[in-house]
């Protein structure tokens, strides 16, 4: 996203299709860059900027936070790397270690040292980009708290 351009942060779970086809379409009005939204309890990441991106035209769209937990590194990769390419550039992926409570009690996984558990999974995804070489150039990645 370029310096001095605007993006905005939307909790979509509580947004049906049509009321998100109508997030993104007032966000270009308004002039905005991008839209920020969240993996919470509601929308799978992947799947709903996908949707996201397939009912804008030059709106950025990008994952704040999509969950560590919810899928591992290469299907993280891989969802990115699809998202970014079919869009021509305009996902930009987030990425997060979540909270415990999410972590832990809506998704059954064990919740682990954060910074650790990021630096893993980042190492992860970068050896998934080499042995999957269809790769190709890598997207850039925002780490959110």
């Amino acid at each position: 996203m370029e310096m001095g351009r605007k993006g905005v942060f939307w909790f979509t779970d509580t947004l049906d299709r049509a009321q998100l086809i109508e997030l993104v379409e007032r966000c270009e009005q308004l002039g905005y860059s991008a839209l920020w939204y969240p993996e919470a309890l509601r929308y799978e990441s992947f799947s709903l900027g996908s949707f996201l991106l397939a009912h804008s035209k030059n709106l950025i769209i990008a994952s704040g936070i999509a969950n560590i937990y919810a899928r591992d590194p290469a299907a993280t990769k891989q969802g990115q790397h699809t998202l970014s390419t079919l869009s021509g550039g305009r996902f930009l992926l987030g990425l997060g270690v979540s909270h415990s409570l999410l972590v832990e009690d809506m998704r059954g996984h064990q919740y682990r040292r954060p910074l650790a558990t990021m630096r893993s999974y980042l190492d992860g995804m970068e050896q998934a980009a080499t042995k999957f070489a269809a790769l190709g150039e890598p997207s850039p990645i925002v780490l959110a708290a």
